[in-house]
């Protein structure tokens, strides 16, 4: 479960929060896994997540940053992957051209 706290974080509470982030979604990168949403509903990727030791690391995630920050981060990271998919397209046809 992530913090539930109405205080805003401390510089370290946050640089905290920000490692867990990124230890998490490091390890769905070289587990393959695209969508950081889907872990928790489609039981493969739950699976694939276990193997490479994702789970523990969403559970640090989830308990070092607020859950409005959960949130964030993760239709963040996807929204950023779409973006960089189109860009290499754009790139693609304008090299075609």
């Amino acid at each position: 479960m992530s913090v539930q706290k109405t205080t805003p974080l401390l510089r370290s509470e946050r640089d905290l929060c920000y490692n867990f982030r990124d230890l998490y979604f490091s390890c769905l990168e070289k587990a393959g896994i695209e969508d950081p949403t889907k872990v928790e509903e489609d039981k493969v990727l739950r699976k694939k997540a276990e193997t490479f030791g994702c789970l523990k690391k969403n559970d640090q995630y989830k308990r070092a940053c607020p859950s409005s920050w959960v949130k964030y981060f993760n239709k963040k990271v996807i929204l950023e992957k779409q973006r960089q998919a189109i860009l290499d397209q754009i790139n693609a046809e304008k090299q075609a051209t």
